[in-house]
């Protein structure tokens, strides 16, 4: 992501900032390949309660994890309504995203995350248009929609 994001960063005249939220075991590696670019910050380890805070803060979701069964950021962007760029190696997450209302790119390829972010960078429309698309999305993956389907099942089992 953030090689994708330092070419958008040259390649459009946007003034673009990346938000880096989480710490893992290549903590040390990213704070090296960010080193003086105040553009990307590296956030760290972000309590629950100020998850929503920088998800209203950022116009766009960009995830470019190489393997991760179940994305659950992804249902937090998408009900934050935010454009979502994401790996195909998200898994279950992924299912339901399509290059109808998301950006779908293999994790290796930069330059897809880097195009990505250009086109949401240039078309704030698009940004909308894709988070129009995925609406139906999000309100299915809630924990309130899923508990009422359980409800509704067990209430009718009886």
């Amino acid at each position: 992501v953030i090689r994708a994001f330092k070419q958008a960063s040259a390649a459009t005249g946007v003034a673009l900032k990346l938000l880096i939220i989480g710490d893992g075991d290549q903590k040390e590696s990213l704070r090296e390949l960010v080193a003086k670019d105040e553009n990307i910050v590296l956030l760290g380890f972000q309590e629950k309660e100020m998850v929503p805070y920088w998800y209203n803060l950022s116009d766009a979701f960009v995830f470019a994890s190489r393997y991760d069964g179940w994305a659950l950021v992804i249902n937090e962007a998408l009900a934050a309504g935010k454009p979502v760029v994401a790996s195909t190696a998200t898994g279950a997450a992924t299912d339901r995203l399509s290059s109808d209302n998301s950006f779908l790119i293999d994790p290796e390829d930069v330059n897809g995350f880097a195009n990505a972010m250009i086109k949401l960078a240039n078309d704030k429309n698009l940004g909308s248009q894709l988070v129009m698309q995925t609406r139906e999305i999000a309100r299915e993956l809630s924990s309130a929609y899923n508990a009422q389907k359980i409800y509704d099942i067990c209430r009718h089992a009886e």
